[in-house]
């Protein structure tokens, strides 16, 4: 019943933003729909190729920031960081999200195999569940835009990486 109830005001909520939205939601949501006429998906594929072309050219290492030969317009943090640090760059950046989910991911499968009854999670592994919910979401978001550039994203998921290596230190003495 409490669930019903949840699923009925959720329901209700987006009945009421779908009814306030401006013409120009719906707008970008039906050119979002359609990669081939859409012009900000046109715009990012465009931008993706220009950042390719110039990764090809130092792959290893990357290029550095060369703010005043290349542009920091991407919209795609992975050929971003390609383009300025190269493979070995890339490399880095996602060890700095992948290590705790991988961590997070080991830890929850070990915790569910001792447990002989369903048993409620403390928090650090409440924090590791949810990062490791979270990431690919991120992942995919990072694909046309960048975490690094979206200051109040960034903020709370810096915390929760924070939350997840403190809950890792403590449960594995990392």
């Amino acid at each position: 019943r409490e669930v019903m109830i949840k699923i009925g005001a959720l329901f209700i909520l987006t009945m009421v933003l779908f009814a306030t939205a401006s013409d120009g939601f719906f707008y970008r949501l039906n050119e979002g729909l359609d990669f081939s006429t859409s012009t900000s998906f046109q715009g990012h594929v465009q931008q993706w190729d220009e950042a390719v072309e110039s990764i090809t050219d130092s792959l290893i290492l990357g290029w550095g920031t060369q703010k005043h030969t290349m542009t920091t317009i991407v919209d795609n943090e992975y050929a971003l960081h390609a383009r300025r640090y190269g493979v070995v760059g890339l490399a880095i950046y996602l060890s700095f999200f992948l290590l705790p989910f991988v961590q997070g991911i080991k830890t929850l499968r070990q915790r569910r195999k001792l447990s002989v009854q369903p048993t409620t999670l403390q928090m650090p592994e409440k924090f590791m569940a949810a990062y490791v919910a979270v990431l690919p979401s991120i992942f995919v978001y990072i694909f046309m835009a960048g975490i690094f550039y979206n200051l109040q994203l960034m903020t709370i998921f810096s915390i929760s990486i924070g939350l997840v290596y403190n809950a890792l230190k403590k449960e594995q003495g990392l």
